[in-house]
């Protein structure tokens, strides 16, 4: 398997621990007050105030590691819990400029080791974080991953080791490659979960020896009793070997488990693997008809992912679920419809079609689609184009959205 495509999942998980999408600019408000001002007030005597700013800063997300970094790893060594755990929140939200980073890694460090269990999670949490630059910390994270007063804090001990412990040469250093391997038997799934994505992650070990008892660790797991640790148990050993297709097949079932995050998470664990994992598409195809929307989304966000091997019987098969009983899966198939673009004659024509549903909500979602089509959907327009004539006000304004999109223009005449 091509690099690291367990990661994937792992990778998203940390970027939960990155400043807000949104953040705001370092010369912008937030209640009132600029960034220098909330800097300021992180250093005040008073411990609710400091506390205040720490929060509002973070709003300021990596536009704020220059100026509030020094003043926020202050408050690390502060006697107050409150801030210790706060100020540790706010480095693993906004992170660390280049000249903070030993000062606030050290600072991270030693609050693994508080006598505050939810110091010691969110301290690991933040350095996970930090990535590689935080490589300093993985003794204590040993110590961290083994805390036996709360799973929280193995678990983000695991996912920071997966985060920091690369060492020159690009492989895992053997103390978190050994710490890891033992915590796939920790009692509770999340923690095993997460030392497997961070094993996962970290990639495999230089020697062979080494190797072998990883393998060896992870087959245990195939007899998990969490759906969600075998399927990525999975994932995990076709990194280490090569894409199986019972490894596949394997994780294929869950798409009919009983338990919707079974069935999301390995409908997320085929999309990472994409079109190499493409003898698995009729699966996805059925498991359109997913109860649950997020199951539904999921089959299709691994539909997507395979788009170039979806072959025209597959789309022909997509294309029959607009016609199924459950307006949900008509609607998610004609969402899928609409950005495949992997043979726009089977799709533009299905859709076309669907356009006499008696759900208006699926109708929307077929002039949605073929919007996103584009001019490829051409043989559209003189349906379209009834439809801008119709009674219906919502139906004739998305009709003339479509219409706009696949001429490629801004403005369309307004229909009578």
């Amino acid at each position: 398997m091509p690099g690291s495509v367990v990661a994937t999942m792992f990778v998203g998980v940390l970027l939960a621990a990155v400043g807000p999408s949104g953040a705001q600019n370092k010369d912008s408000l937030v209640l009132g007050k600029t960034l220098s001002q909330w800097v300021a007030e992180i250093k005040s005597r008073d411990p609710s105030v400091a506390e205040n700013a720490l929060h509002a800063v973070i709003q300021y997300g990596q536009n704020a590691q220059k100026e509030a970094g020094p003043a926020i790893i202050g408050r690390l060594n502060d006697p107050d819990v409150s801030l210790r755990v706060n100020a540790a929140i706010a480095l693993g939200e906004i992170g660390l400029a280049p000249k903070d980073v030993p000062a606030g890694v050290g600072g991270l460090t030693r609050l693994l080791t508080d006598p505050q269990a939810i110091v010691r999670f969110h301290a690991a949490a933040a350095l996970g974080g930090l990535g590689a630059d935080a490589r300093g910390a993985i003794p204590n994270l040993l110590y961290a991953v083994r805390d036996k007063s709360s799973w929280e804090i193995r678990k983000a001990a695991a996912y920071a080791l997966g985060a920091v412990a690369r060492v020159p040469g690009n492989t895992p250093d053997p103390r978190a490659l050994e710490a890891l391997t033992k915590t796939l038997a920790d009692g509770c799934s999340q923690v095993r979960l997460a030392a497997l994505l961070a094993l996962t992650n970290l990639g495999p070990p230089a020697l062979a020896a080494d190797r072998e008892v990883v393998i060896l660790a992870l087959q245990n797991l195939l007899q998990d009793r969490q759906p969600t640790v075998v399927i990525w148990t999975h994932m995990a050993l076709m990194q280490y070997t090569r894409i199986s297709e019972d490894h596949l097949a394997a994780i294929a079932k869950f798409l009919k488990s009983p338990d919707l995050e079974a069935r999301s998470q390995a409908a997320n664990a085929l999309a990472t693997i994409g079109s190499e994992a493409s003898s698995v598409i009729p699966d996805l195809v059925e498991a359109l008809k997913d109860p649950a929307p997020e199951g539904a989304r999921a089959a299709a966000d691994a539909l997507f992912q395979m788009r170039n091997s979806l072959s025209d019987k597959n789309l022909q098969d997509i294309a029959q679920l607009l016609a199924y009983p459950d307006p949900q899966v008509r609607k998610q198939a004609a969402g899928l419809l609409g950005i495949l673009n992997a043979n726009p004659r089977i799709q533009v024509a299905a859709l076309v079609d669907a356009l006499q549903d008696k759900d208006s909500q699926v109708v929307l979602a077929v002039l949605q689609a073929l919007g996103e089509l584009g001019e490829t959907a051409q043989s559209a327009v003189p349906a379209l184009t009834k439809l801008a004539e119709g009674p219906d006000d919502i139906l004739r304004l998305a009709a003339v959205d479509a219409l706009q999109r696949i001429a490629h223009k801004d403005t369309v005449p307004p229909t009578p």
